[in-house]
């Protein structure tokens, strides 16, 4: 086995490490296990793979050795090359999200689109959740949860249901302030990782919506829920 494995392992190696202690300001000072360690409670991959990083900063060690002037005396299998350059391109460049997942249609309804009708599109568009628009901008969303409670209250004060139903506009049944906590947006740079870190930042986000700069006000340009993950899972793992 020649110098070629440890040259590739070294070059993965380093460039991880500069791109965690950038990333996170991380002090030169502190220890590789140091960086590991604290990286792991804020990055996903570093989580994923904290083992085997971890093993590799002592064979780092065992690779180079400083009393030698930074001579080669132990050389990694190909195996674990094959793995931290798999490490190093997702931590230092991740698939953005529109890699995996292309722009695509979001079906909506204006804000003073008649419930009914916006609850058949909802229905016809085969996800839980409708994003509701006016002027161009999000202002929330319409799913079975928003709709219930509205017809409940309708019933409660006796109201005509068919003449609620056909006049009551659609707006009447979202909740703007669940924009960035139940909903999240993201911009179209977003990584497959950003995506997973908006799901678990919040265990009661229903979707994840991308625009141009992630911002509410912007047209949609994909939409996510947790039936994607796996999507996003099996690509990483191939990627």
């Amino acid at each position: 086995m020649d110098a070629a494995n440890a040259t590739r392992f070294l070059k993965s190696y380093n460039n991880i490490e500069d791109c965690l202690r950038t990333q996170y300001n991380v002090r030169a000072s502190q220890s590789f296990t140091d960086l590991i360690n604290r990286c792991a409670d804020v990055n996903l991959v570093v989580r994923r793979y904290k083992d085997e990083l971890t093993d590799y900063g002592k064979l780092r060690n065992a690779i180079v050795h400083k009393s030698l002037g930074e001579k080669i005396i132990a050389y990694p299998c190909d195996e674990v090359v094959e793995t931290i350059e798999l490490i190093e391109k997702q931590i230092c460049r991740p698939p953005f999200i529109l890699d995996v997942l292309k722009p695509k249609k979001i079906m909506g309804a204006a804000a003073s689109t008649p419930l009914k009708q916006a609850m058949l599109q909802l229905a016809i568009s085969k996800h839980s959740t409708l994003p509701i628009w006016e002027k161009g901008r999000t202002i929330g969303f319409l799913n079975v949860h928003t709709v219930f409670r509205q017809i409940l209250q309708a019933m409660d004060s006796e109201t005509d249901m068919n003449e609620f139903l056909a006049h009551a506009p659609c707006s009447i049944a979202v909740d703007p302030s669940e924009i960035g906590k139940a909903y999240k947006f993201l911009p179209k740079t977003a990584t497959i990782f950003d995506c997973f870190r908006a799901f678990e930042a919040g265990k009661k986000t229903l979707a994840v919506f991308i625009t141009e700069t992630g911002s509410a006000e912007e047209p949609l340009i994909n939409m996510l829920t947790s039936t994607d993950l796996p999507l996003l899972n099996k690509f990483i793992e191939t990627f």
